[in-house]
């Protein structure tokens, strides 16, 4: 879920998240589609050879509903 669909239909999907959140830590378990990242290589330096895989580092994305989790158990 894109970040902007979430800030725009907050108000008729918080009672849902809620429900989702609370059966996550009743449970204590995570949905599995919160564990999955998105993963892009981003390059190290602009000069650096684009075409060598040494170039880039990951950079791993969660799913911002993830992210809303982590920062509940957090609290």
């Amino acid at each position: 879920m894109s970040t902007r669909l979430l800030k725009d239909c907050v108000d008729i999907l918080a009672p849902f998240f809620m429900e989702l959140f609370n059966q996550s830590l009743r449970t204590g378990s995570v949905p599995t589609v919160f564990k999955e990242a998105y993963i892009m290589p981003l390059i190290k330096k602009a000069d650096l050879d684009v075409y060598d895989v040494c170039s880039y580092h990951p950079i791993s994305n969660l799913p911002v509903l993830s992210k809303l989790l982590e920062r509940l158990v957090s609290q």
